[in-house]
């Protein structure tokens, strides 16, 4: 494989590893991304809502029990408002539970349904419970009023039999006849105690709003009743007997009245414990739904908190993988590189080493060339002293004109030797030259 497609396939394989470990932190925090999408645009509105209406269901009973006692119009009002905010919130549940919510985890839409029910339970109970406060006012209200008109007129009495034993005892009646009217004071003083009496109850029982308290006026009231006939029909005065005959008619008013009272708050008290018991259902309801809802936050928190830590442990394994995978593809493709190149290096280095003995060799036959040339010179300088010599000679002995004639011949060779001799030298020096380029 060529040296090029070597190093393209190590990259190649090296980015595929990073791919993989990429797709992996993308899958695995995707689920983070979605579960944060949901978390945020319906868990927690829905969780939020929840609270809301648990809220909204508790101070709204609160305002209810506190307008059952007050009959204050505010504390309605102020029960209508979360009323309104628990309807708005049970409508936004219902909306992201359409969108999605709680999808796959059928408790939870149980729970919404459930406490859907049992709020609109306690809001029917809390609608009906601004009649009965009205009817207990009115009936109240007349209770009172015949209890004061009763209260005068049995004071009214009282103070007649007063002024009654007060005159007998100046006129100097007899002891029978005073007898006889301090009874009848003393009768007096009883329905007035008795009077009293059914008051307390009455306020007891519209204070404490228990039907035994107006049960227990209603007895107080009999009993007057019952005492007032008596004392009519034992009773010789006009006066007297007209007094008690008003008293027998107010007395009966009030005895409507507190009847009447009896039935509402009979009645009133039923439907108390009714609401009472759909306020508690209603608040366990949202209650549950509030825990449905953050147990699903928590499920969403620990879902991500494994999602991340499986992202960060595929990041850590994942890149000593690759570094450790990248490590090997370099040293093979290093190895698969530097060999060739090794290879070269050595024998471009043998190449050298020959390269270098070769250049020995040359300047060693430069310096024998350089030897020879010298004595070549050496030769010729001779040769010339010599042709001088044969020169004057020839002057001096013509007669050796044949001698002289052989050692030209042997000059003229040994000229050519050297003219040969510079010949191979100057080719040797262009030899050297050549090899040292």
């Amino acid at each position: 494989m060529k040296l090029g497609s070597k190093i393209i396939l190590g990259f190649v394989a090296i980015c595929a590893i990073f791919a993989a470990i990429i797709g992996a932190v993308v899958i695995s925090l995707q689920k983070v991304d979605q579960g944060s999408e949901d978390l945020k645009s319906m868990i927690l509105p829905a969780n939020i809502d929840a609270a809301v209406v648990q809220s909204s269901i508790a101070r709204g009973g609160l305002n209810i029990l506190d307008y059952g006692y007050s009959h204050a119009e505010r504390a309605l009002k102020k029960y209508g408002e979360y009323e309104s905010a628990a309807d708005s919130s049970l409508a936004n549940l219902r909306r992201l539970a359409g969108q999605g919510l709680a999808q796959g985890k059928p408790k939870s839409l149980e729970l919404l349904g459930e406490a859907e029910l049992q709020f609109r339970a306690f809001r029917e109970g809390a609608r009906e419970l601004s009649a009965q406060i009205a009817s207990i006012v009115a009936n109240r209200t007349s209770s009172i009023s015949s209890f004061d008109a009763l209260s005068k007129e049995v004071e009214g009495y009282r103070h007649n039999q007063e002024l009654q034993i007060l005159a007998a005892i100046g006129s100097n009646v007899g002891l029978e006849e005073i007898t006889k009217r301090f009874n009848r004071f003393k009768s007096s003083v009883r329905l007035s105690d008795l009077t009293n009496d059914y008051y307390i109850e009455l306020l007891r029982g519209l204070y404490y709003q228990k039907a035994s308290f107006f049960a227990k006026a209603g007895e107080y009231i009999e009993t007057i009743l019952t005492e007032t006939k008596a004392l009519r029909e034992s009773s010789s005065l006009e006066a007297n007997r007209a007094q008690l005959d008003r008293i027998l008619g107010l007395g009966q008013v009030a005895k409507a009245a507190n009847d009447n009272l009896l039935t509402i708050m009979g009645k009133y008290l039923i439907d108390k414990d009714t609401r009472e018991r759909t306020r508690t259902s209603a608040m366990d309801a949202s209650g549950d739904l509030t825990k449905a809802f953050n147990d699903m936050t928590e499920e969403f928190t620990q879902d991500a908190k494994s999602s991340i830590k499986a992202a960060f442990m595929i990041m850590v394994f994942g890149g000593l993988v690759a570094m450790a995978l990248s490590s090997l593809f370099g040293f093979f493709l290093t190895k698969s590189i530097t060999g060739p190149i090794n290879a070269v290096i050595d024998n471009l280095s043998e190449g050298a080493t020959r390269v270098d003995r070769t250049s020995e060799e040359l300047s060693l036959a430069s310096n024998t060339l350089a030897d020879g040339a010298t004595e070549n010179a050496a030769s010729l300088e001779e040769t010339s002293a010599a042709l001088e010599e044969l020169s004057s000679m020839t002057k001096r002995n013509a007669d050796n004109a044949v001698e002289a004639n052989s050692l030209m011949s042997s000059a003229t060779e040994a000229v050519v030797k050297a003219e040969n001799s510079m010949t191979n030298v100057i080719q040797a020096m262009d030899h050297i030259a050549t090899s040292g380029n």
